[in-house]
């Protein structure tokens, strides 16, 4: 219990200190939201799938609708913190799952190290919002922790978290069978069906609610597992990396191996990466260099399939990292493992303290303080010079409250200010004429706590949300719909470049939609950054 609450007390102080550190810095209108906006439709009323577009499974907003219920003005704010206890809970939850595989190899100063390590790696500079993938690997993670306990009852709950992981997005969908297989459940029925049930109750719904072909329509709109979640990973570089992991592996391994290959393969498995994570989160590079880390420990994990057929500890906590990596890197917009880096790192301590000799072992609990003294100054250094899609905290002056409803809190750059005046003055233009409005298309953060529900059926309405011509139509259908009441607000500028500077939004079939109104509507009024249609 005393256990319990120390581990509790460190990941709500761990949250709460990153929350008031760097909550308010920086804003964007595109990503910012696009989960909440969802929320928000649930929250009134609307069926997913039936009666709005969303092409991932809907737990992810449905599980953030209290933030939008409570939120009111300081909405996207509250949400950050929930975002940094997730993070703060799931690096818990995976130092606690290493611990116990490898027979409590950590000691709990070693421990509380690597937690700090894995949440910094984790959280690198992903910008804080409401998040699908962030959602899924929480419940991978945390269900983690009661599917390694020995009673009936907890892996039961376990795999059942696992099981909600891909109803926050359809990637995670190897986590329940890889973890069956790893963890040695897989010839147990009644796990199978713990993992199971969540699809089956969302399916159940659907049934009940309808929207069942809508649902199949939009969940099947991306096909993007062979780009994103094989391609991607036969980079040269990660077959490199994997080479020198396999080779490291063997040094370590190996009885005959004299003591400077052995050192050498340290300085592989345990320097080299730990270093290179504490530079790639300083420059903000974390997305790119996380696949070598990724490539170092599939090596790993190669090798001990191979000459280790006994299945040791440390291989399978290597596994479950590099599973919960790559699930969580099946993306067309963050297609990377960056988002497990933590984990990995930590499986890459873990390997050198369970295979090392006690010399090796020894000077790895005793350098852990300092690298993580290294990788926490190097993450705040990111947090602060690399914000997404923002600038540098030193000019993020402009507090968005006034001009974006529930963005208390948050402070960005001017650029993106003027931008959301901007838009303010064009809603009230649409308001004078009791008319309703949408804003067009990247300006999902926008109905989160919006005084009026979103009209169209999509919060962002770029290529990637509607991928197919049914999601296309659906979408150009309401716009026709719309004609009678509604005025059409369009972006004249990018707002994923705001940062630096007022681009034209570009032309093209991307922003389809954009090109529908142009062409099928008449222009009723102009702003600076936005032009009106109806």
């Amino acid at each position: 219990m005393k256990r319990a609450l120390l581990v509790g007390g460190i990941v709500i102080g761990v949250a709460l200190t990153c929350h008031l550190c760097f909550s308010w810095m920086g804003f964007t209108p595109t990503d910012e939201g696009f989960t909440l906006a969802h929320s928000r439709r649930i929250l009134d009323g609307q069926v997913p799938h039936r009666d709005f577009i969303i092409i991932r499974p809907f737990f992810s907003p449905l599980l953030h609708v209290p933030e939008v219920w409570l939120g009111g003005a300081s909405t996207l704010w509250l949400s950050r913190l929930i975002v940094w206890f997730q993070f703060a809970c799931l690096a818990a939850a995976w130092t606690l799952v290493c611990n116990r595989l490898t027979n409590r190899s950590f000691s709990p100063a070693a421990a509380f190290f690597c937690g700090l390590i894995c949440f910094a790696a984790t959280v690198h500079t992903k910008h804080l919002t409401a998040w699908h993938t962030i959602d899924g690997l929480f419940f991978l993670f945390v269900g983690l922790t009661f599917c390694i306990q020995p009673k009936t009852s907890a892996k039961l709950a376990g795999y059942f978290l696992l099981g909600l992981a891909p109803l926050c997005k359809q990637g995670f969908v190897f986590v329940v069978p890889g973890a069956l297989l790893l963890l040695h459940d897989w010839r147990s029925i009644k796990y199978w069906g713990a993992g199971a049930l969540p699809g089956f109750l969302y399916l159940a719904f659907l049934l009940f609610a309808g929207g069942v072909s809508d649902a199949a329509t939009q969940l099947t709109s991306h096909q993007e597992f062979l780009s994103t979640a094989i391609l991607a990973y036969c980079q040269p570089r990660i077959l490199l990396a994997a080479g020198i992991g396999f080779c490291a592996a063997h040094l370590i391994n190996s009885e005959a191996t004299n003591g400077v290959r052995r050192w050498s393969a340290l300085i592989i498995l345990y320097l080299a990466p730990f270093t290179g994570t504490t530079i790639s989160l300083a420059r903000g590079t974390m997305i790119s260099n996380a696949f070598l880390l990724f490539g170092l420990c599939l090596g790993i994990a190669a090798y001990g399939s191979v000459f280790h057929q006994d299945s040791p500890a440390s291989k399978r906590v290597l596994s479950l990292a590099l599973l919960a990596a790559w699930t969580a890197s099946m993306s067309g917009g963050y297609n990377s493992p960056a988002l497990g880096a933590g984990a990995l790192l930590v499986a890459l301590a873990v390997t050198v303290l369970d295979q090392g000799p006690r010399l090796q072992r020894r000077l790895i609990e005793y350098s852990l303080p300092g690298f993580c003294a290294l990788i926490v100054a190097a993450f705040v250094v990111g947090r602060v010079q690399h914000i997404y899609r923002d600038q540098t905290a030193t000019h993020l002056d402009r507090p968005i409250g006034d001009v974006m409803p529930g963005g208390n809190g948050i402070y960005t750059n001017p650029n993106t200010h003027a931008f959301l005046s901007d838009l303010q003055r064009a809603v009230a233009f649409v308001e004078q004429s009791h008319r309703k409005y949408a804003i067009i298309p990247d300006v999902a953060a926008y109905w989160v706590q919006s005084p009026q529900a979103n009209p169209f059926p999509a919060v962002w309405p770029h290529g990637g949300e509607l991928k197919t011509p049914p999601l296309l139509n659906r979408y150009l259908r309401a716009i026709d719909a719309g004609r009678i009441d509604t005025t059409v607000i369009v972006q004249k500028v990018a707002a994923d470049n705001l940062a630096n500077g007022f681009v034209p939004l570009p032309e093209g079939s991307y922003y389809e939609v954009v090109r529908y109104v142009r062409r099928n509507l008449e222009k009723v009024h102009e702003t600076d950054y936005f032009v009106l249609y109806q």
